[in-house]
């Protein structure tokens, strides 16, 4: 990572894996990422991603926390642009790993159908530079800042349960957050 002077408060990156060498993508671009000064790195190595971020979280310092996971690349300027909207919670576009390549963002929850409808192509504004608005997102690049953080109950990340859903720990948590009042 490379620390840079900018008008944005230092936080905590986390990679909730202790595997880095499984993607050589994700390293390279993990180098080339540009960081405010002070920012720091953290990552864990427990048996669940849900317990590594929570981990990290608890170990965090500074303004946000950046989740990160191993099997993304990211733009050296991605983390800056998050910081730049000024939101709680902000997740860049992040895409499915198999076809078809659809965004990893979601609808609300719909009880009825017991699913998270997926976001398609159409579904998003025609500005790449426009905020969206969703009822969840993947974990991959998702930014919370520690407010958010420090209200929500523990353990913050968790695989959820919707009876008889099983949720995700990143679908659980953007489910807390809603339920909270945060967008």
């Amino acid at each position: 990572m490379q620390s840079i002077a900018c008008s944005h408060p230092p936080g905590t990156v986390i990679v909730p894996t202790s595997e880095l060498q499984r993607y050589t993508p994700f390293m390279l671009s993990m180098l080339r990422l540009q960081v405010p000064v002070g920012t720091h790195l953290t990552m864990a190595s427990s048996v669940g991603v849900a317990q590594n971020i929570n981990q990290c979280i608890a170990e965090a310092a500074g303004a946000w926390v950046w989740l990160i996971n191993d099997d993304h690349e990211f733009h050296p300027h991605t983390l800056l642009r998050l910081l730049e909207r000024g939101v709680d919670i902000v997740a860049p576009l992040t895409l499915r790993r198999v076809p078809p390549l659809q965004p990893v963002m979601f609808r609300e929850y719909d009880p009825a159908a017991r699913t998270w409808p997926q976001l398609r192509w159409a579904d998003l504004p025609s500005d790449p530079d426009a905020l969206c608005e969703v009822g969840a997102v993947g974990g991959p690049g998702l930014l919370i800042r520690m407010p958010v953080l420090e209200a929500l109950p523990k353990p913050i990340f968790e695989i959820g349960q919707v009876q008889p859903d099983r949720l995700s720990e990143d679908l659980w948590f953007c489910k807390k957050a809603r339920d909270a009042g945060y967008k």
